[in-house]
């Protein structure tokens, strides 16, 4: 079920109210642990992506003005 979890949470699905469902603490642990580091490697792989979109836009508006 954390496999599943972790995929939904790169979907975007952020649903967390069946994280709590677990019997077994150690699910719960290793669910959690899982959700966190997710959803952290998500925030640094979409800020990568900002960033790298910014750059190229910010080349071509200058190969642009060099051109003039």
């Amino acid at each position: 079920m954390a496999f599943i979890y972790t995929y939904r949470l790169a979907q975007g699905d952020f649903g967390l109210d069946k994280l709590n469902d677990f019997e077994n603490p150690y699910e719960k642990i290793f669910i959690w642990i899982i959700f966190v580091v997710c959803s952290l490697f998500l925030v640094v792989l979409l800020m990568n992506l900002l960033i790298s979109i910014m750059g190229s836009a910010y080349e071509k508006v200058q190969a642009s003005i060099q051109n003039l």
